[in-house]
Parts: C-alpha cells; sequence; structure tokens
C-alpha cells in the first residue's frame, strides 16, 4: 500500500528480476490510503527455490525501495512547507515593521522641526499610538511562533495556577480594544460572576487575544462578544463575531497547522493561531470547538475543567 511513490518502487523490480517479464497494476484501495501495487509475471509457471529466494529478495527490496521513496517525499513536502512558512513570517513581521518605521520617521520630522502646539503634539500621540499597535501586533506574533516551536518540540507545560478567568478576559479586551475600534468593531464582555479555575494564565491569555484577533480580522465592522461563564465543573470562554462565517467541511480544517479560514491574498497571518490555541487547550484537559456556517455569524468556544485532574 503506497501513494504516489509507485513509479520508483516498479522501476526496483523491473530491476531486481530483469530475466522475466514484469507487469505492475496499481489499482485504488478503498479499504487503505493510496494504492496496492499488483505485479504480475508474463506467464503463469512455477519458481524452484532459487527463483523463490530471488522473489523473497525481490519483495525485500521493493519494500526498501518504497521506503525510501517515502521519505524522499515526506522530506520535499517538509522543505517546502518550511520554505513557505518562512516567506509567510517574513511577510508577517514586515508589515509592522514598515508601519512603525514610517510612523517612528514622521516622528523624528516632527521633532526636528521643533513644531508646537496642540495639533503637532495630537499627531504625535496618534502616531506614538500607532507604534503602539504595531508593537502588540509583533508581540502576538512572535508569541504564536514560539508556542510553535515548543509545541512542535513536545515542551508545552502548562504552569497551573488558580485565577478567575473573568478578570483575565477583562484584561485581554480591554488590551485589544483599540485595535477592535480601529476595525470598527464594538467589544463587549459578559461575564456576570467569577469563575476562579485551575489554568495556565498566559497561555490562556494567548487563547483568547487568537480568538479575538481573528474575529477582529474577519469581523470588521461588525461587533464582537466575549462570553465567560461556568457550568457545574467547567467553564466556559466563547467569542462570537459577525464575520464572513466558515463552512461546516472546513471547521476541522481551520484548527490545523498553518490554514486559514479564508484564502490568504484577502487576509493576513501565520495561519497557526488557531493550531496553537488547540494544542493548549488539549494539554489543560478542556475542548475547543466552532459554531459557525458560511456568511453568517462564527463561535470559537473552549471548555475548561475548573480543576485540573492529578
Amino acid at each position: 500500500h503506497f501513494g504516489p511513490e509507485y513509479a520508483q518502487a516498479i522501476e526496483e523490480i523491473r530491476r531486481t528480476i530483469p530475466r522475466h517479464e514484469v507487469y505492475a497494476l496499481v489499482d485504488a484501495d478503498p479499504a487503505e490510503e493510496g494504492s496496492v501495487l499488483w505485479v504480475r509475471f508474463a506467464t503463469p509457471r512455477t519458481f524452484d527455490g532459487e527463483e523463490r529466494k530471488l522473489m523473497s529478495t525481490m519483495v525485500a527490496q521493493s519494500a526498501q525501495a518504497l521506503e525510501r521513496s517515502r521519505l524522499y517525499t515526506r522530506a520535499q513536502q517538509a522543505v517546502t512547507l518550511r520554505d513557505e512558512f518562512l516567506s509567510v513570517v517574513a511577510h508577517e513581521l514586515r508589515t509592522p515593521l514598515a508601519a512603525m518605521k514610517l510612523h517612528v520617521q514622521s516622528l523624528q520630522r516632527e521633532l526636528a522641526q521643533g513644531r508646537p502646539g496642540e495639533e503637532a503634539g495630537a499627531r504625535s500621540i496618534a502616531k506614538a499610538d500607532g507604534v503602539a499597535r504595531q508593537v502588540t501586533r509583533l508581540e502576538a506574533l512572535i508569541t504564536d511562533l514560539l508556542h510553535l516551536s515548543r509545541i512542535t518540540a513536545g515542551k508545552l507545560t502548562p504552569r497551573y495556577e488558580a485565577f478567575d478567568l473573568q478578570e483575565l478576559a477583562r484584561e485581554v479586551c480591554d488590551r485589544m480594544a483599540d485595535e477592535a475600534s480601529g476595525a470598527g468593531c464594538t467589544l463587549t464582555l459578559r461575564a456576570e460572576r467569577p469563575v476562579i479555575g485551575q489554568w495556565d494564565r498566559g497561555q490562556l491569555d494567548q487563547v483568547l487575544s487568537n480568538f479575538l484577533s481573528n474575529a477582529i480580522k474577519y469581523g470588521a465592522g461588525k461587533p464582537i462578544e466575549v462570553t465567560v461563564t461556568a457550568n457545574g465543573a467547567h467553564a466556559r470562554l466563547a467569542v462570537r463575531d459577525g464575520g464572513i462565517g466558515i463552512s461546516p467541511e472546513d471547521h476541522a480544517r481551520v484548527f490545523g497547522r498553518f490554514e486559514r479560514a479564508a484564502p490568504e491574498r484577502h487576509h493576513s497571518g501565520l495561519g497557526v493561531g488557531l493550531w496553537v490555541s488547540k494544542q493548549i487547550v488539549a494539554s489543560l484537559s478542556g475542548e475547543i470547538r466552532v459554531w459557525s456556517q458560511l456568511g453568517e455569524d462564527s463561535t470559537f468556544e473552549v471548555e475548561l475543567p475548573l480543576r485540573q485532574p492529578p
């Protein structure tokens, strides 16, 4: 059973038994991933001891050739994926850096000219705020990259502490309020009472930040609602936006690594935020899910146990 690497395996078979005419037929196998290779000789015949030994050698060498072909194909795919990811990272980091550079250069010119007055001061404050927003964006990108590295290396270890999930949600909403306002989104937090649990505060901060970043990106101009509730032994954190929506067949895909809910040419991003969030929630013994239809509202939801198992 194998995928598209069958051509190399067939050539290995032909080289292994050159004195027999060999037919190699490839059929789809619905029960397995890939296909089944059938090797047939030109005429029906029996094999003596030496030929049976040769057949055994052929099978072993074919399996080795197939495994080499698989490893080579996977290595090529990994290199291609790495190059594509590095290209996306370079683009994503260059965008906020370019905006910061423009703001800083403008501030430098105004300071060099020594422009007095309230109007010049207001412009300087606005540009400084723009720099601060881009710094926040860079911090989020770098945090995602750090989490990606730790998860890939198997080093994502939660640091548990007791805290109020409602308080954390308020902090993140306050921090991202300017970004939401700049995109024309109203950001509302609905939390009726404290929700105390044992989690990793920094990691849940990253999960909620990723949810809100996506809501602002895909739901620009639409309201965003964050909800924190508790039900029995579990806490629930949800972010609802009025954006472009996600078709049901893509619900699982958007949590994949380097995946996006919309084409890259329409929306920027590394494509790792939701994947990182899923790994974080899993490390906290929780569940993550999305409720959405294409062209309708989207709700990303996390359910976490209030107390971690011993």
